[in-house]
């Protein structure tokens, strides 16, 4: 963690310039400890906003920073999308090979997530085996072809285990779009959930959109 280093950096530079000069480090120590102090607030704040299984954003974190780019998308009149994705049976993989294996496939499709996705687009972990994604600025091709790569990135993914061959899983995800016009989070998560809910009806490994909201009369 960069945090955790610089800590440790500085903390090598004040021993050096105790066993240079006492009188020199009277004079840094200050600017020390309060550098030491703004990175323990950094670690925190970052405690604050992750899952500490998977390192994505937290379902807190992840809602508010969802309402904020919502309300974005609104005034600029730019599409915005959410992906639910959940993995497939993977209680049973609990079941089978115990929670530390389940850990390992948690981290793993994370970790697939975060490196498909865009550098400014949002993963969250809502909790269990679900995942969350907020893409900005993305409409709904953009984000049906980005599902799409998730869901074969993910099946392609081999997890290895000591003295076990190597496991996979694969996910179902539900894609919900809003236009730019007004919205709310809560509405277009339950898009995606329906979404997620027919890929899963319809044999799971698969990616399926949300209806369309209807039109105002």
């Amino acid at each position: 963690m960069p945090a955790r280093a610089a800590e440790i950096c500085s903390s090598i530079v004040v021993a050096v310039l105790w066993a240079a000069s006492p009188f020199l480090m009277l004079a840094v120590t200050p600017p020390v400890l309060l550098l030491q102090r703004s990175l323990l607030h950094a670690d925190l704040l970052l405690a604050a906003r992750s899952d500490g299984k998977t390192r994505l954003a937290n379902a807190a974190y992840w809602h508010q920073v969802a309402e904020r780019e919502i309300g974005r998308s609104a005034r600029t009149g730019r599409s915005l999308s959410v992906l639910l994705v959940d993995i497939d049976h993977f209680k049973r993989v609990n079941d089978r090979f115990g929670h530390l294996t389940g850990d390992v496939i948690l981290l793993a499709v994370a970790d697939t997530l975060r490196a498909t996705v865009r550098p400014r687009d949002l993963v969250g972990r809502f909790g269990g085996e679900e995942f969350v994604i907020l893409l900005t600025e993305a409409g709904r091709e953009h984000a049906l072809d980005m599902a799409e790569r998730i869901r074969s990135q993910v099946a392609g993914t081999r997890c290895r285990l000591d003295g076990r061959p190597p496991l996979s899983v694969t996910v179902s995800v539900g894609v919900a779009t809003q236009d730019g016009s007004s919205g709310d989070l809560s509405a277009l998560l339950a898009r995606a959930d329906t979404a997620l809910y027919r890929a899963k009806a319809d044999g799971r490994n698969r990616v399926r959109l949300a209806d369309p909201l209807c039109a105002p009369a």
